[in-house]
């Protein structure tokens, strides 16, 4: 629907916003931080721990790849942390 059209635009904006909000104070999120978080990922574990396989699988099941994903996981902790700032 139009509403949900509108929706999607407004998150994608804020997302933009955040993202250049980050850059604009120098925020910036390690390499160690984005495979740190994926790792504690529940979806990726297998027997209580990070499983590669798993992860690799749930990507190429995703059509997504490893860059991508990480690169979108670094966004999101990028996102969270000027989000922190405000409060």
């Amino acid at each position: 629907s139009s509403d949900d059209a509108a929706n999607l635009s407004i998150g994608l904006i804020a997302r933009q916003l955040k993202l250049a909000e980050a850059h604009r104070l120098g925020i910036e999120v390690g390499d160690e931080q984005v495979r740190r978080s994926i790792r504690e990922i529940p979806a990726f574990q297998g027997g209580g721990a990070f499983d590669k396989d798993i992860y690799l699988r749930l990507l190429q099941f995703n059509r997504t790849t490893p860059a991508e994903f990480e690169a979108a996981q670094r966004e999101d902790l990028l996102i969270a942390l000027v989000e922190d700032s405000r409060s």
